[in-house]
């Protein structure tokens, strides 16, 4: 029911939701841990049709940044080749981290498809993706 709240509070205000996400900063890698729930929320398009999807955000532990993690069905993002690596957008804003991937692989999370979600951010840094339960 939290996960349903939450999303429609999105739909009302539009801004990202807050708390859904566990990030740990470690020797220059993000750790990111999403649980089924958040990953229903973030897979949940506005429309059927959509690729507006809701933003997830989360603090970081260990540095005071928000890490913002969103999914998105836009092709000029996920092949960005400035910013994106293996399907997965990293940008840096002055708040903090964004991160853009496709709302299907967030999903195999959930399914078992996939342990694990990695992208390599700058030189040996790496982006994880875990599912926590």
């Amino acid at each position: 029911m939290k996960d349903l709240n939450a999303y429609h509070k999105w739909l009302k205000d539009g801004k990202p939701i807050k708390g859904c996400l566990r990030i740990d900063y470690i020797n220059g890698d993000y750790y990111i841990y999403v649980t089924p729930d958040s990953v229903k929320i973030a897979t949940k398009p506005k429309t059927f049709a959509s690729t507006h999807f809701p933003p997830l955000d989360g603090t970081i532990k260990g540095i005071d940044e928000v890490l913002q993690l969103l999914c998105t069905r836009n092709s000029s993002t996920l092949l960005d080749k400035l910013k994106s690596d293996d399907g997965i957008f990293f940008d840096r804003d002055e708040e903090g981290p964004l991160v853009r991937l496709n709302p299907g692989r967030l999903q195999k999370l959930v399914t078992g498809e996939l342990k694990y979600i990695m992208r390599r951010v700058d030189g040996d840094n790496k982006l994880w993706i875990f599912l926590e339960d």
